[in-house]
Formats: structure tokens, sequence, C-alpha cells
């Protein structure tokens, strides 16, 4: 156990972007902002703030009181005395913490149901979700809240030379604080009942299928037109060349490419990412290749530094990944056709939201695989996924699980017309080839020829509203 929370000290590096609790090589020291970057994400972060705030908030409303000996409150129609007090933070606590073991218990039903209807990669989701960190930290600090001024209420004691002492402020603060529990309570049910419909978890993996691919694929080329430079991928061969190992087997997270490059500079090295982000690597497997530049050296620190800026874990994550991000909604789609679930319309919905994505990366520019520094000079190798390998990693998936339901082949032939209206005349060509291979399979998995018949009307009719790229191609002459 001990050597698995070790190894979960390796921070993700995504630019500025949160990815859930990496994990690397042990000993590897990590900066303050990437621990905060791990734990802003994970599912105790802002409840242990809540809680913290609780503690700082009875003590300062405690104290008021202890300064402003607030005489006249014992003798006004509001006064609780010490039992009235004291029953009163009891009732609320005891109150607040069942609430937060249903609220709890509510949680965990609805990511079961999740994870069996869409898939269990989308718990994520609702581990990392605001409204759900919110609520259950509000409950868990009010309990922390009435306990705390629970401990100050004290009776009079002749024997001891004690008064009474009862703190008004935050006694009546701990009721305001009780009503907002009931408010939290009332958004929660209805969070909860909103953020399990399809509608909002299809939303919620649309909205980062298309922030990555925004983000991976802009529109401006004149983004990276200035580092864009030719790139080769370095020689294992080469004496020059050390590879490095990660040391443990995960997903590869994230790369921090705009630190690589710096550091590369600093040091006159190049290098070469391996794997591309999304992609597994095991312990002995190089997941990078460093070159020396002239006369430079490469020792254990240059390694150690390559590996800090390279994240691996054990569950992939949208935030770099975009190959990621559109298998969750072909994943939610293959899993709606199932049997078990039988929802050929969530297939349908699934299908049009890639659209979205699919549709802003044939707008935007391939990045280039070889980044310079500022004096022009190649410092980073980094592939990435190209548009046309994003295209049949969609289709292939939507062939092979869904070519016998109507419900998944009129969407297809949607998604191939927005990818073809917005992509280059290569990018469209393969999608409207395959529409055209869907439509062989949809024919051979016995479907009506009626039905084979008007889905072939349907992608032709797409394609003759298009001026641009249409399928077949016309014959040369």
């Amino acid at each position: 156990m001990a050597g698995r929370e070790d190894r979960r000290r390796h921070v993700r590096r995504h630019l500025a972007l949160a990815v859930p609790e990496p994990r690397g090589v042990s000993g590897v020291t990590t900066t303050l902002k990437e621990r905060y970057l791990r734990a802003r994400d994970s599912f105790w972060f802002l409840p242990a703030l809540l809680v913290l705030a609780a503690v700082v908030l009875s003590q300062v409303a405690v104290l008021i009181d202890r300064q402003l000996e607030l005489a006249w409150a014992s003798t006004s129609a509001l006064a609780l005395g010490v039992d009235g007090s004291r029953g009163l933070l009891t009732v609320i606590g005891g109150s607040v913490l069942g609430v937060a073991a249903t609220a709890f218990s509510i949680t965990v039903s609805v990511i079961a149901t999740a994870s069996s209807s869409y898939g269990p990669r989308l718990v994520r989701n609702f581990m990392a979700d605001r409204g759900n960190q919110l609520v259950l930290g509000i409950f868990v600090s009010t309990f922390a809240y009435c306990v705390l001024v629970l401990r100050s209420v004290t009776a009079a004691d002749s024997d001891a030379g004690r008064e009474a002492f009862i703190p008004y402020i935050a006694v009546y603060l701990a009721i305001v604080i009780a009503l907002v529990n009931i408010g939290c309570l009332v958004y929660f049910i209805h969070h909860i009942a909103d953020s399990i419909q399809i509608s909002t978890l299809v939303e919620t993996v649309r909205n980062e299928l298309r922030t990555v691919a925004e983000r991976e694929y802009p529109e401006d080329a004149a983004r990276w037109a200035d580092s864009a430079v030719a790139a080769s991928r370095l020689d294992p061969g080469d004496p020059r060349v050390v590879e490095v190992t990660m040391g443990s087997p995960g997903y590869v997270v994230g790369v921090d490419a705009d630190s690589l490059v710096s550091y590369a500079r600093k040091h006159d090295v190049v290098v070469e990412i391996v794997p591309r982000v999304g992609d597994h690597v095991i312990a002995t497997e190089p997941v990078a290749r460093i070159r020396a530049m002239r006369d430079a050296e490469i020792d254990q620190a240059v390694e150690a530094a390559i590996r800090r800026r390279v994240s691996i874990d054990d569950a992939r994550s949208p935030y770099q990944d975009v190959r990621f991000a559109i298998q969750q909604l072909v994943e939610m789609a293959v899993r709606a056709l199932s049997p078990g679930t039988n929802d050929p319309f969530t297939a349908q919905n699934a299908i049009e939201e890639l659209g979205s994505g699919l549709a802003a990366i044939a707008r935007g520019t391939e990045q280039p695989d070889g980044i310079a520094d500022s004096d022009g000079e190649l410092r980073l190798v980094l592939r990435r996924p190209r548009p046309l390998e994003l295209v049949d990693l969609v289709f292939d998936d939507l062939r092979s699980h869904g070519s016998a339901e109507m419900r998944v082949i009129r969407p297809a032939i949607q998604l191939a017309k927005r990818i073809a209206e917005a992509g280059s005349p290569e990018l469209a060509q393969r999608a409207w080839m395959h529409v055209d291979l869907l439509l062989d399979a949809y024919g051979d998995s016995g479907a009506p020829e009626f039905d084979v018949d008007r889905m072939r009307e349907l992608a032709t009719t797409s394609t003759q509203t298009l001026r641009r790229h249409p399928w077949p191609p016309e014959p040369t002459r």
C-alpha cells in the first residue's frame, strides 16, 4: 500500500489544467501549484476546506461572544439558556450528520447506476462535481461547527467558581446555518436528479470534448507558427540518445510541452516524447528519448526532470487526451445499444453530440510534431493524433457495434456531413468512405432493403447539399 501511495505522488502537468491524481516515480518532488492542481478535483478537497472554515468560524463567533458579554440576551425573549442551547446544537449537529450520511448513500447509488448504464469512466464526472462536493462539505462542516460551539456552552458551578456562559451569537448563527442546510438539501436532491439524466451526462462529456478539441486543434495556426519546425523521431541506436523510463506502468495523461522546451533549451538537448497522450506504457518502455546537442551531457538529473514533465496515471483523462474524450461519447452510444440497456435514442444523442467536437477538430489545424525554442532550434518532438485517425476511431466503433441500427446510421450520416462541411477534402473523403462502409454493413446485417435504400438516399442527398467534398468522388477525365 505504501509503495502504491508513493507512486501516486507524481503530479500531472497539464499546462495549467487539473487532472485527477496522476502518479509517477517515487521520490519526485512536486511544487505547491502541482499539489493544488491534484487536490482540486479530488472529492475531499472542498469539504475539507469547508470544515476548516467551520472551525475558524466557531472560534471567532465564541470569541466575539466572550468579548461583547451580551448580558441582556439572557433576559430577552430569545434567550435559550444553557440546556436550550445545548439541545439546539445537539439536534442541529445530529440531524445534519444523518442527512450527510443519506446524501453520501444517494451519491454512491447514482455513481453505481451511471457506471453500470453508461460506463465506469463517467464516475470521474460525479466525483469531481462541484455541486456534490459543496453540499456534502456544508453538511459535514455544519456538524463540526455545532460540536465546537457545544463544548463552549458551560453551566454555572459555584464550587468551581465558574459562571454560566452561553455564546448567543454562535448559537443563533447555528440556526442560520441550519436553514442554509435545508436549502442545500433541496438543491442536492434536484442536482442529483438532474445529473443522472442522459442529457446532462452527454452535455458534460461533449463540453470536455469540445474544450480539448479547440485547445489541441485551434483554428488559428499562428498560435504555433513561430515554433513549428520539421521533426523526425530520434534514433534509439544513436550513442548520443538516452532513453527514459517512468519505472511504473500507466497511461500518459499529460505532457508539459512549454516546460519541456524551456528545459531542453537550457540544457541544450532535444527531447522526444515516445508515446502519445493516452497511450499505455509499462515500467520498462521508454517514455522519452533525449539527445545531447554539441557537448551537452545527460545525467540522472536531466532524466528526472523529464520524468517530472510527463505524467502517467492508472486511468485516462480528457484534459489533453482527445482520443479519450471522443471514446467517452462513443462508449455511451455503444453501451446504449447493448441488450441490457437497449436505448437507441441515447445512442443517437451521443453520436449527434460527437459532431460538436469532431467539427471543431476538422476546422482546426494540426500542430507540428516538432517544437522549436525562441532561437528556432528543435527542442521537442511530440506526436498528436491526426484528425483522420480520430474520424477512423469513431466510425470503426460505430460500424462494429451499431451497423444494424437505423438509429445509428442516420446520425452517422449527419456526423460525416458536419465533418465534410468543416474539414479538408482529405478528411471529408475519409468520412464519406466510412459512411459507404457503414451502409454496406447495414445491408449485410439483414435490414430490410427498403430501409437500406432510404439510408443510401439520405447519404446521397447529404452529399448533394454540400458544395465541397462529395462522395463518391467525381471521376477524372
